[in-house]
């Protein structure tokens, strides 16, 4: 596989790493003292996935480059959904949320930086330069939301309960129709950045294999060939 990518891919996933470390250990009072608590915020849950899909990335490139057997499909999904997520975590957070944990200390500075700038930032880039052309299927960018629909459902229903809202915008406190609202422009980011992610192609330089250029020289409208191609409160 392509160097650079499995550097940038394991760097990625250090500093992801690293963020999570200094979100448990940080002491500006910001950060939940519940590590259970801390793992519901949907950031911290995004980039855990983004460096699952990466890591799985990163086996696989060695594994088909060892033994020539080719990636699962999925991770093109896997691909997908990361870059999706980071995506709209990343807008909402500095739309809306900033400059919160961003005045606690060079340490949650660090955390929200790192799970809201430059992992957004890298899988952005990556989705857009590397891998096959062939888009995903339209139909398919609804599953693309599941995830955060249930992970939502969860949060109103825990903050219906009478617990604390995991954001601000989910406290049923506020009524129905801010709830709405509020979801209604982080829903029209999500499926943007889903579509985006499925289906942009045109500037994929790098395959899977590392083959630089070529790919996209040879197949410039992505047809087929006949071969299958975080942490914190935000």
């Amino acid at each position: 596989m392509n160097k650079a990518v499995l550097a940038s891919r394991l760097t990625m996933m250090g500093l992801i790493a690293s963020a999570l470390l200094a979100t448990l250990t940080d002491t500006s009072g910001r950060v939940p003292s519940s590590f259970s608590e801390i793992a519901t915020y949907f950031t911290f849950q995004a980039n855990v996935i983004a460096m699952a899909t990466w890591g799985a990335l990163v086996f696989y490139a060695l594994r088909r480059q060892r033994h020539g057997v080719a990636s699962p499909h999925w991770l093109e999904y896997g691909r997908a959904f990361t870059a999706a997520n980071l995506v709209t975590i990343g807008a909402i957070y500095w739309i809306a949320i900033a400059p919160l944990g961003l005045q606690d200390g060079p340490q949650l500075i660090y955390v929200m930086v790192i799970s809201h700038l430059v992992t957004p930032m890298y899988a952005v880039a990556e989705q857009l330069l590397v891998g096959p052309r062939r888009p995903l299927p339209w139909r398919h960018v609804w599953w693309m939301t599941t995830y955060a629909t249930v992970w939502v459902c969860i949060a109103v229903l825990r903050s219906w309960q009478g617990q604390p809202a995991v954001y601000e915008y989910l406290d049923t406190a506020l009524g129905a129709a801010a709830i709405a609202g509020g979801l209604a422009w982080n829903y029209a980011i999500l499926f943007a950045a889903s579509a985006g992610a499925m289906r942009i192609r045109r500037w994929r330089r790098w395959d899977e294999g590392g083959s630089g250029s070529s790919g996209a020289a040879s197949n410039p409208r992505g047809q087929r060939t006949g071969s299958a191609s975080i942490m914190t409160p935000s």
